[in-house]
């Protein structure tokens, strides 16, 4: 009879043990889970940042498209008033001498 109940105290015993080991194990879970959760954020609002950051530039690219374009039209109509103005100087210094 002493060895059944010896028996029976150690098997309540390791179950005790047991049972407090898988409590112990969850907890480590949770926390573990919460860190990773966590982790997560914070590549998910490294991620969000980067994307605007990439949609900013992408507007700046496109502004300066569209300014190099104007600014090759301007250049454009620049050399075309040049030649205009010159070749009206020249014209005039060459009739002034033929006179």
């Amino acid at each position: 009879m002493y060895l059944l109940f010896l028996a029976g105290s150690y098997l309540v015993h390791y179950f005790c043990c047991t049972v407090t080991d898988v409590g112990t194990l969850i907890s480590e879970i949770v926390a573990a889970s919460a860190e990773q959760s966590d982790g997560i954020d914070q590549v998910n609002c490294a991620v969000i940042s980067m994307d605007q950051l990439t949609q900013q530039n992408a507007a700046l690219a496109e502004e300066t498209s569209v300014a190099s374009v104007s600014m090759s039209e301007e250049t454009r109509r620049l050399s075309e008033n040049r030649k205009t103005y010159y070749g009206k100087a020249i014209s005039a210094r060459f009739s002034d001498q033929i006179r």
